[in-house]
Order: C-alpha cells, then structure tokens, then sequence
C-alpha cells in the first residue's frame, strides 16, 4: 500500500488498523493469508540519509507491520518515482494499492503496476482553489489506470464508477473516552470543570471551513451569554495564522483554544459537550466516526458523505455549510437539551457499531484483494 502521510490522520489510521486485522485474520485462519506492506515517503529521510522515522512510520511499525520508507527531497522529486518503481519491481506484490493523488500519480506515471493489479483508494475531492481543482484534474487522468477504484461514500461513487467501502472506526479504542478521568483533561489544558466544551477536529484548511465554525461559535456567546463556552480546535494546517487572526477580530480570547495537532484524541472527547464539523466538502470524516464511537453528540454539515453516515434529528443534527447561524442554533440546541444530545449520541453510537466495525471492513477488502489475485498466497511479512 503506497500512501504519504506524516501524521496518524483518519486515512493512515484506517490502514494500520486493516493491516492488524488482515494480519489477526490469517492466523486465526491459517489459510489464504493476505498481508499488507506500507510504503511511504519521507523528506526528513532524503536530508539526513537515513529512516528518521514519521510519526505514522512509528505507528505502522509498532502495529507489527513493515514499512518502507521512499526518502525524496520535495513533493513531486521525480528520483523518488524512480524509487518507487524500483521498490515495486524488488518487492513483487500481488496488488499495488494507492492512496491520494500523488500516490495515484505515480505509479500511473512510472507504470509500477504494469502486470500487477492495481487497487486506488479515493478518499474525497476539493475545489477550494485553482490549485486543488488542478489536482483534481490530475487525479482524475490517474484514476483511468486502476483495475479497481475503491471510495468511502456513494457520493463520490457515481462520477469515479467506484465501489463504496466504507471506513472503520474502533468502537474499543474510542468508546474508551467515556471512561477517561476529565478533569485531567480539562486541567491539561487550563478548562474550568464548568465550562462547556464545543471540540472541532480536523486539518486547519479551506475545505474544513473552520472560520464558518469560528463565526458560528461567536454567535452562539452572544445568545447563551450565561453559559462558560470554550472552543477546542484541534488540528493544525495551512489555515491556522489566519484562523487565529480571525479569533482575535471576534474577540473570543481565551474562549477559543487552538491546541495543534493531539496525538490522542480521546481525552478531547472525553470533555465535549458537541463535536462540530463545519465543512464545505467530505467524505467519511473519520472525526464523526470517533465522535459516534465516543457518544459526543454531533453537529455537522450535510455535506458529501455525511447523510449517509447520520441522519438529521435522529443521530445528528446536520446543517446546510457556510452558514454560521444555522451551526450556532444547532449546538444551542444542544447544550439546551442534554436529554435529546444524550439520545442523538446513543443512536449515532449503534450506527457505528453496526455500520463502521474495523472487521466488516477487513472482510470487504480481503474479498476484493482475493477477487484482484485469485490464487495469489502471501505470507505474513
């Protein structure tokens, strides 16, 4: 599987996550194994020659799982296609997997699947600038190469003639959160044990559309004006100066707290009151998953795949995007009836339980990895 990620995101999560469980699954079975090996690119490798090691590499390898690392000096470093192709001629797998647009590019470009079976995983499209629409474009010249396409929502799935998998979420892991000590939480990061938390997760970037959330969350101080409110904003990206910027215009202060990237999340959930999504394009975000997992009551746009995952009223309350009037009377809501929040909570829950186990999906893509290389048996690496 290629993919280029730094950070444990929702996607890489899922990827370590299936790899455990492919792994779990074959010696359960002991027959017809499928095993999964990551590759992925590091700049801070190609500086220093030598794997200094990502915090996802990190991840990968303490999941029991090989890694790769494919340094390169600069996002579209040609001598790192090279590398890439070199490492799939050596390796040999039975299906080349990719994730992301340049991961989709260059094994179009190089032709690393030539007499494989090439599996692409599309995770969602944005149109925020030309540059993004650029991509888009690139990406869409990519994806012609591909034996399978494989998206998270039906919502993509119509354009891109894909089959939907869904993404997983560890119902354990997560639900964890409702048992984590709060106090602690909160003292971590200077809360008082009566605020009201509204928590955002998710990279800091125009398609997040965080300022719509900022705004929202200006509006709602104004009408519950005798409620202690904190914003959490967790996440970091290319958005966070101006976002910050905006914070101080609104004259939030210490009521708005940017806390960067959070490894674990959990301590985070374990103290909202609401998690809100405030975006102009998604997938499956990954950030609800957890949030259902966890039983955080939710607020979040109905946009791309998010209908799907949740249904206005009965497991969330979703709102149109760009519009921070209808965000800040959805989390009113909220606040003003913890009975109905809890009952949100509660069904957004089972939908993960029964919709988003990590085994469910272990078992779609294990079929589809066999259906690609009928006959093909590997070995636990």
């Amino acid at each position: 599987a290629l993919i280029e990620e730094e950070f444990v995101s929702g996607v890489a999560r899922n990827l370590l996550s299936l790899g455990r469980a492919l792994g779990e699954a074959s010696v359960m079975r002991g027959t017809r194994a499928v095993s999964l090996r990551i590759a992925t690119f590091d700049r801070r490798a190609a500086r220093c020659r030598a794997d200094a090691g990502t915090p996802f590499v990190c991840a990968a390898r303490d999941a029991g799982l090989q890694v790769d690392v494919i340094p390169e000096r600069f996002r579209y470093d040609l001598r790192a296609a090279r590398l890439l192709a070199a490492h799939a001629r050596r390796c040999a797998p039975d299906v080349i997997e990719t994730h992301s647009v340049k991961s989709h590019f260059l094994v179009a470009l190089t032709g690393a699947a030539r007499g494989r079976r090439w599996l692409a995983f599309h995770h969602g499209y944005t149109a925020t600038d030309l540059r993004m629409r650029l991509y888009n474009q690139l990406d869409r010249w990519s994806l012609r190469g591909p034996d399978r396409i494989v998206t998270v929502c039906r919502a993509f799935a119509d354009e891109l003639q894909s089959r939907v998998v869904a993404d997983a979420v560890d119902e354990e892991h997560f639900g964890a959160s409702c048992g984590i000590d709060q106090r602690r939480a909160r003292e971590a990061l200077g809360l008082a044990p009566d605020h009201a938390v509204i928590l955002s997760i998710g990279r800091l970037s125009r398609e997040k559309d965080q300022a719509t959330l900022l705004r929202a969350f200006a509006e709602l101080r104004r009408r519950a004006a005798a409620t202690p409110l904190v914003l959490v904003v967790a996440g970091d990206g290319p958005e966070r100066e101006r976002l910050a910027a905006l914070a101080s215009r609104l004259g939030m202060g210490a009521a708005c707290r940017f806390a960067g990237h959070v490894a674990d999340v959990r301590p985070l959930y374990s103290m909202a009151s609401a998690l809100v999504l405030s975006s102009r394009s998604e997938g499956t975000p990954n950030v609800l998953l957890e949030a259902m997992a966890a039983r955080v009551p939710i607020v979040a746009t109905a946009v791309g795949g998010v209908p799907e995952m949740l249904q206005d009223g009965v497991s969330a309350l979703l709102v149109p995007p760009e519009s921070p009037a209808d965000l800040a009377a959805a989390v009113q809501r909220l606040l003003a009836d913890p009975a109905r929040a809890a009952d949100l909570a509660r069904a957004a829950r089972a939908v993960a339980a029964e919709r988003y186990a990590p085994d469910r999906r272990r078992a779609a893509l294990e079929q589809l990895y066999l259906d690609l290389a009928p006959g093909a048996v590997t070995e636990r690496a």
